[in-house]
């Protein structure tokens, strides 16, 4: 029993497992995919700022922009995207 017990005890957690397999925790790799999104659609569509932070499942666009500033380093209009309403 207590070899089992501390066999469980060592085993990976699944946020250990998926850093080890991927390099970056789950956190880092949704928010990297959350960016990618968000700079295609910014690039790609006429779509506004807040209609992309919404399709990304932000609540507001001042959350979106926050994230888009922190994760990017610059605000979303400075990208060479024309501002959009």
């Amino acid at each position: 029993m207590r070899s089992r017990a501390r066999q469980a005890f060592r085993a990976p957690t699944s946020t250990s497992f998926f850093r080890t397999q991927t390099g970056v925790t789950p956190h880092v790799y949704v928010n990297t995919l959350l960016m990618e999104k968000a700079l295609d659609s910014l690039v790609a569509t006429e779509a506004s700022i807040a209609d992309i932070g919404f399709d990304l499942g932000f609540s507001s666009q001042s959350g979106f922009t926050r994230f888009f500033a922190a994760n990017v380093g610059m605000a979303q209009r400075t990208i060479g995207v024309p501002p959009r309403s």
